[in-house]
């Protein structure tokens, strides 16, 4: 049976060489000078709600711009435009501004402090991958335009209670209880959307397209234990794929999916 599966290269690693604008909200050091490079204007504008400072973009930052004078937040957009001798760069903060999408770390790492802000009931328990990468889908889904307001909705996200991320009966299992009352519907069904995608890839394109998807190693032996109706994963597909897109009810969602699985 074959699959259309275009969505399914989604997760993409962005590379840089400095920590985005976002992991400041984990930094233990904090420096006077900061230097932001690149140019998305969502977190530029992040930037200067933390530091307090109006960016101002140069072509270059040396040593004299930083020595002696008050704290300064300047933007470059190529890492070559800092000139700076090792022990002022040391006293420097450097972050990068490139665009927080799918697959990138300034995502992961926000998911995280949400987690660290949630209420009490998730507070201090540590995120396992999947459930970062689940909720990362979900915030990236539409265009990130500003970070406080995505952070605020990734807190409301991991608010349920910490039962909520042990591992959920799937509908195959339990067609009808595989939705327990006491979770977020959208992270339930995003959570079923990687896997059933996740099963599709391990089926059709083998497990190292699974790795690039993300997958670890724990799930993926999991998965390989699965053997299920390749007619209700090709619908139950097509169901999630289209509520992802059309943003439609996911209660609605939920029980064609339990009517397919049942």
């Amino acid at each position: 049976m074959a699959f259309t599966l275009s969505e399914l290269s989604e997760i993409s690693p962005v590379n840089s060489n400095f920590p985005s604008t976002i992991h400041y909200l984990q930094a233990k050091v904090f420096h006077p000078h900061n230097i932001i490079v690149g140019s998305d204007p969502v977190q530029l504008r992040f930037a200067e709600q933390q530091f307090g400072l109006k960016y101002k973009r140069v072509e270059r930052v040396s040593d004299d711009m930083l020595l002696g004078s008050a704290p300064a937040l300047y933007n470059v957009i190529m890492a070559h435009q800092i000139d700076l001798s090792p022990e002022v760069r040391k006293r420097t903060g450097i972050w990068s501004a490139m665009e927080i999408k799918k697959g990138s770390a300034a995502i992961g790492v926000l998911v995280e402090v949400a987690n660290s802000l949630a209420p009490s009931a998730t507070k201090g328990a540590k995120l396992k991958r999947d459930m970062i990468n689940i909720v990362a889908d979900i915030l990236t889904k539409t265009e990130v335009s500003d970070v406080r307001a995505t952070l605020w909705r990734a807190v409301s996200l991991l608010g349920s209670p910490v039962e909520a991320f042990k591992p959920w009966p799937e509908p195959w299992d339990a067609p009808i209880g595989w939705l327990p009352p006491n979770v977020d519907p959208t992270l339930r069904l995003y959570a079923l959307y990687r896997t059933i995608i996740g099963y599709a890839l391990l089926k059709v394109r083998g497990p190292d397209a699974l790795r690039a998807f993300g997958v670890k190693p724990v799930k993926l032996n999991w998965l390989r234990t699965l053997s299920l109706d390749h007619v209700k994963v090709y619908h139950s597909i097509i169901v999630l794929s289209h509520w992802r897109k059309a943003q439609t009810s996911p209660f609605i969602c939920a029980l064609k999916l339990s009517a397919i699985w049942q």
